[in-house]
């Protein structure tokens, strides 16, 4: 497993696509700005509850910006699956699923450089960080869980479709459905209508709550954070590798 899943990254690695690894760090750069400028006035509000707007709307970004890069990891797979060339190694692999685990490696490191670098631009902004090492430590690392369950499902979408274009819907509009049907603008608590109730049953609202937490130094739903994004990478990997058994069929 570990020789074809290195042989792939180190692909990936070598071979780097700015389509692939240019949107899922300027695309939540670029929400950063427009919502922690435009939208900073409803830090100011009494029943917000939070010390720093522009640390509420971070968390978000942070956890934007992991989901994409295991979309657009996802992407990269459903290339090379449509020039045939992960096809072949499907076929060559004596494990097939370190075919998948190959991209969930480069997935893996990229967000690192992503949470890196939004942190930094964060820091330079002036959010309040007010959280220990060991709790920013696992912000990273449930950025990096999110973008390991992100990856999985993008590899089983683009294994089952292989095909760019379309699998790029599947694997984009249900990620920004769950990211916005959460807290983005506000605590949950202050969200009305529908939304308050779907945000509720979002995976994704307990790692920004949990992120949000841990940032000011008040933990609050990490276990239920970290736990949600155990649940997603089993149940996305067990989709992943069925979907390898259709393509291989093809």
């Amino acid at each position: 497993i570990g020789s074809v899943a290195g042989a792939v990254a180190q692909r990936q690695l070598m071979a780097v696509n700015p389509a692939h690894v240019v949107p899922p760090l300027i695309l939540p750069l670029i929400f950063f700005a427009a919502f922690a400028g435009g939208l900073s006035s409803l830090g100011d509000i009494p029943e917000f509850g939070y010390p720093d707007y522009t640390a509420f709307i971070w968390v978000f970004v942070l956890f934007m910006g992991a989901s994409f890069v295991g979309v657009f990891r996802g992407i990269a797979m459903a290339t090379d699956l449509e020039t045939g060339f992960a096809r072949r190694l499907i076929a060559a692999a004596p494990r097939p699923v370190s075919l998948v685990l190959g991209y969930v490696l480069v997935a893996f490191m990229q967000c690192l450089l992503v949470c890196l670098v939004l942190f930094g631009v964060g820091a330079l902004s002036g959010m309040e960080v007010s959280g220990s090492v060991l709790e920013i430590a696992a912000i990273f690392a449930l950025a990096v869980l999110l973008t390991v369950a992100v990856m999985l499902y993008s590899a089983a979408v683009a294994l089952r479709l292989q095909n760019v274009q379309t699998g790029s819907i599947f694997m984009i509009m249900p990620v920004f459905i769950l990211l916005f049907v959460a807290p983005v603008y506000l605590p949950r608590a202050q969200l009305e209508g529908w939304l308050e109730p779907a945000s509720g049953v979002n995976p994704l609202t307990a790692l920004f709550e949990a992120g949000r937490g841990l940032l000011i130094g008040e933990p609050e739903s990490v276990a239920l954070a970290f736990g949600a994004c155990a649940a997603m990478i089993v149940v996305f990997f067990i989709f992943a590798v069925a979907s390898l058994k259709d393509a291989g069929a093809h």
